[in-house]
């Protein structure tokens, strides 16, 4: 009787493919890890921009069922600062608040996920207010020029006018007509003048698009 003895071989990665192997992985993620970081992070803001504007339209269609109009009780330059006129009439109708903030002319208010805002009181003659929202708040904080100097990449201008509208803009009149405009207004230089940030990506439901002007 013969016997057939069969000595399997046994198979090994030697360093070198082992090493080689390494160094695509790292390659192919230091291609792709960064861009999921930036969608991800895009995602944030986009989520964060609609939430924001939802709570903050409820909170004063909230507001008008006790104060009526909003074009009564506007926020007046003259006569008071925005902490006194958001405790007054709209801090009792936003929620999960961490921590609200008066300084000489700015007022902050956080909130539990971790954005939060910063508004003050116009002097154009009108009765409005702008409001810098940021979904990571330590980005604007952290920076004392940071809400209007990152208008928008970190933060995003929003407004209360006295026609009664809570705006995503920094515009209370002369909108810009067209997404065009919107880019053109976004894509502005000075950040101070930067007013159409946040309405070009309501206007592309609530989406930053591959064509929006700064850099995020």
């Amino acid at each position: 009787v013969m016997h057939h003895i069969i000595n399997p071989q046994k198979f090994a990665f030697t360093l070198a493919e082992v090493l080689i192997t390494l160094g695509i992985i790292g390659v192919v993620a230091a291609l792709t890890i960064p861009t999921l970081m930036a969608n991800q992070r895009k995602k944030t803001i986009e989520v964060s921009l609609a939430k924001f504007y939802s709570t903050m339209n409820q909170a004063i269609k909230l507001a008008e069922n006790d104060y009526g109009e909003l074009t009564y009780w506007a926020p007046d330059y003259n006569s008071e600062n925005f902490g006194e006129w958001w405790e007054e009439y709209l801090s009792k109708y936003v929620k999960n608040i961490y921590k609200k903030e008066a300084h000489d002319r700015y007022y902050d208010v956080a909130f539990n996920d971790g954005s939060g805002f910063r508004a003050y009181l116009t002097d154009d003659g009108l009765r409005s207010a702008w409001i810098f929202f940021c979904p990571k708040f330590n980005k604007c904080v952290d920076d004392s020029n940071g809400w209007e100097k990152y208008n928008g990449i970190n933060a995003f201008l929003f407004a209360i006018c006295p026609n009664g509208k809570f705006v995503s803009s920094g515009y209370c009149s002369g909108i810009p007509s067209s997404r065009e405009g919107l880019i053109n207004g976004c894509a502005n230089s000075d950040p101070h003048s930067r007013h159409a940030c946040t309405m070009l990506i309501q206007y592309d439901g609530w989406k930053i698009s591959k064509d929006y002007p700064q850099r995020i």
